[in-house]
């Protein structure tokens, strides 16, 4: 998801350091940056979960401000995903949107902040994934899918399954620089919430 970079580095000390390249500058350029706070006017720290704190009304104004329709589709994925490996911390000002110069318009910023419940396994995200629905549920995901872009619920659909399948496909190279009790979690909770999300949970 997103086309951010990121880099694990090790140290003498035996630690870990990780390098993010920014998105909202490029070399001493800066770019405008507009959190998701700012587009759907929600306050963060405030009260937790409120209707202003929504994935589809994120979507409703990535389209009101010009972004293209992959944006939106790229929102959805980035919803799908947040629910898939337990990130609760997907509040409003872990989004945002950036003004790319060379194309003359905004865009949907790389995802950054994704960071999975350490605790337990969420049941619910921060942020709506549908009117009024905070559960990480196959139902609440597909609920609002048209305000994405979608053209119907059976293209909703088929995008969900074959983005499940490629979380599924990427977990082992995406993992690797956890330890084995990181991914133990993370593997446990993959196949709980790939199942609550996969097309059986509807039946």
């Amino acid at each position: 998801m997103g086309n951010g970079w990121t880099l694990q580095e090790g140290t003498s000390g035996g630690r870990s350091a990780v390098r993010v390249l920014r998105f909202d500058r490029t070399h001493l350029q800066r770019h405008m940056c507009v959190s998701a706070a700012s587009l759907l006017q929600a306050e963060y720290p405030g009260i937790p979960q409120t209707d202003r704190c929504s994935y589809p009304r994120l979507a409703d104004e990535l389209k009101l401000a010009g972004l293209p329709m992959e944006d939106r589709v790229e929102l959805f994925g980035r919803m799908v995903f947040n629910a898939v490996c337990g990130n609760d911390d997907d509040h409003v000002r872990n989004h945002a949107i950036v003004y790319r110069s060379d194309e003359r318009r905004w865009r949907l910023a790389p995802a950054f902040d994704v960071v999975p419940n350490p605790v337990e396994t969420p049941t619910r995200l921060y942020m709506q994934l549908a009117l009024g629905r905070f559960d990480i549920s196959r139902e609440a995901v597909l609920a609002d899918a048209h305000r994405f872009g979608f053209a119907g619920p059976v293209d909703a659909a088929d995008y969900l399954d074959a983005l499940l399948g490629r979380i599924a496909a990427s977990f082992a190279m995406a993992t690797q620089c956890l330890d084995p009790a990181w991914k133990k979690i993370l593997h446990e909770r993959l196949s709980q919430n790939l199942a609550v999300l996969g097309r059986r949970s509807a039946v």
